[in-house]
């Protein structure tokens, strides 16, 4: 029973190391943050194909068949 415990244990270990590289990774790149707050809360539209396409691919995925039943 210890034995599996600390397999479980190192295997947190390892997790929480994976996920604080993330947080060191982010606060050792050059990050434009006052670029990227506005960004994510204003929004950018475009009309070119790809940004279209990709528009109605989530609305057509949104509303499933199933729906035009209802």
């Amino acid at each position: 029973m210890a034995s599996s415990y600390a397999r479980y244990l190192s295997f947190l270990k390892l997790t929480s190391f994976v996920l604080l590289s993330y947080l060191a990774v982010a606060l050792v790149v050059d990050v434009p943050w006052g670029q990227v707050a506005y960004r994510t809360f204003v929004p950018s539209f475009s009309l070119q194909r790809d940004y279209v396409v990709t528009v109605v691919a989530v609305l057509g995925t949104t509303s499933t068949p199933y729906c035009f039943f209802w």
